[in-house]
């Protein structure tokens, strides 16, 4: 069973008291029935029409990346990870460049065997437009003097 969003069902409800609307309002924004407003309180991840929404329908500064990092720690979470291992954070725009260079890489070497790539890629685009978040597994020096980390290792996500 598919884990339930929750980090990004809270920024919502605060983004909208942010935003000063409600929930009739937003759906009217991203152009989605109150049924999918709904699906989503429920925990249901959001389909595409109305994630890009989600992300994009903002007018309040910051409020969109806020929904991207809320978006990637549930993320995290449903891929079994813990957050603690993980630092998110909006990246200053002088380092977009080098950092979604890095990403796109990552994509060329890992995309083709991922079942799931195109998909990866219209939400990487998504991001792209509207703003840039950088995640990176934390690491902490072992006994020996190398870099260990607090979760075994996996592939990078993208």
């Amino acid at each position: 069973m598919e884990k339930k969003q929750r980090h990004i069902v809270i920024e919502f409800l605060d983004c909208l008291q942010k935003e000063g609307i409600n929930q009739s309002e937003f759906a009217e924004r991203c152009a989605v029935g109150s049924a999918a407003i709904s699906r989503f309180l429920g925990g249901t991840r959001p389909e595409d029409h109305f994630f890009r929404g989600l992300i994009s329908a903002w007018k309040t500064p910051g409020l969109s990346e806020r929904m991207v990092l809320s978006h990637l720690r549930d993320e995290i979470e449903r891929a079994g990870q813990p957050l603690a291992a993980f630092k998110l954070e909006v990246v200053a725009r002088e380092e977009q460049d080098r950092w979604w260079e890095a990403r796109l890489e990552a994509l060329r070497v890992y995309g083709p065997r991922l079942p799931e790539a195109g998909k990866i890629i219209d939400n990487l685009i998504l991001l792209m437009i509207k703003t840039v978040v950088r995640g990176e597994r934390i690491k902490r020096k072992n006994g020996v003097g190398q870099e260990a980390s607090d979760s075994p290792e996996v592939e990078p996500p993208l």
